[in-house]
C-alpha cells in the first residue's frame, strides 16, 4: 500500500464510523427500552435505573454524533458562530455519560443492598 492509499483509507474509515456508531448505538437503545419497558422489569428499582441509562445514553449519542457530524463532515458553523450552542454541547456531552454512569452505579448499590443480610436483617427488626 502506498501512502495515498493508506490516507484514502483513512479519510473512508473517519467518514464511515460516526454512522455506524450512531446506527448501531440507536438500535442498542431502543433494545434496551423494549428489554427495561416490559411489566416485571418496570416494577423492579433496578430496572427503572437501567431504563433512565439507557435514556441518557440514547440522549448523549443523538446530541454527540449530530452535532460532530453537522460540523465535521457538512461544514455546520454553529459551534462557531454561537457560544450558548457550544457551551451548552461541551456541557452536555461531558454530563449525559456522567449521569448514565451514575445510574449503573446507582443500580449496582441498590442491588448490593437489597441483598445484604445484614441490612435485611436490620431493617426487618
Amino acid at each position: 500500500m502506498d501512502i495515498t492509499s493508506i490516507k484514502n483509507l483513512r479519510t473512508s474509515i473517519t467518514f464511515i464510523t460516526p454512522y455506524i456508531m450512531l446506527i448501531l448505538g440507536n438500535i442498542g437503545c431502543i433494545c434496551n427500552f423494549l428489554t427495561f419497558t416490559a411489566k416485571q422489569l418496570r416494577q423492579n428499582s433496578c430496572g427503572w435505573y437501567f431504563l433512565m441509562s439507557a435514556l441518557f445514553d440514547f440522549i448523549f449519542l443523538n446530541i454527540g454524533l449530530f452535532t460532530k457530524l453537522a460540523s465535521e463532515q457538512y461544514g455546520s458553523t454553529l459551534d462557531d458562530t454561537n457560544i450558548i450552542w457550544c457551551r451548552m454541547r461541551a456541557f452536555l456531552t461531558w454530563v449525559l455519560p456522567c449521569i448514565s454512569t451514575d445510574y449503573i452505579v446507582l443500580a449496582s448499590l441498590d442491588r448490593c443492598l437489597s441483598t445484604s443480610t445484614f441490612l435485611v436483617k436490620y431493617c426487618t427488626e
